[in-house]
This record gives C-alpha cells, sequence and structure tokens, in this order.
C-alpha cells in the first residue's frame, strides 16, 4: 500500500489530469481537438467519474454562493 505521500501525489495527478481534459472536452465552444477527445470513451469516462467525485452538487453550490454575496443567480434578471 503507498504511504500517505504517494497517495497525496497521487490525487493530486488526477485531479490535475481531469482540470485538463475538462478544460479540452467541457469547453463551450468546440474546435478539433475537443472533437477528437470526445470521441474517446476511456477519457470522457475518466471525467464523468471525477466531476462526480469532485463536484458534486456545483450548480447548487455555485448558485448558493452567487446568492449569498448579492451577486444574481446564473439565470436570474
Amino acid at each position: 500500500m503507498p504511504g500517505r505521500s504517494n497517495v497525496a501525489r497521487l490525487v493530486q495527478v488526477g485531479t490535475s489530469l481531469y482540470a485538463f481534459l475538462a478544460n479540452i472536452l467541457d469547453q463551450p465552444h468546440g474546435n478539433p481537438l475537443q472533437v477528437h477527445g470526445r470521441r474517446l470513451a476511456n477519457l470522457v469516462g475518466y471525467c464523468a467519474r471525477m466531476k462526480a467525485l469532485c463536484w458534486q452538487g456545483w450548480p447548487e453550490q455555485a448558485t448558493t454562493a452567487a446568492q449569498g454575496a448579492g451577486t444574481p443567480a446564473p439565470g436570474s434578471p
């Protein structure tokens, strides 16, 4: 079993990889790299798993934080 510092490194690498891939696969405007990446089931699945693991409830949290800061929630007039 890896030591605690090795586990921390694995988590850091995993979340860094997710951040890199999400910026390619989840951006609102398309490009050839995004089109290719979305065809790779392993990358799409990895991003879906990491998003579910790390960002549970993200839209609700973002809306709540924005409302608490006096900023209109997304979609508000």
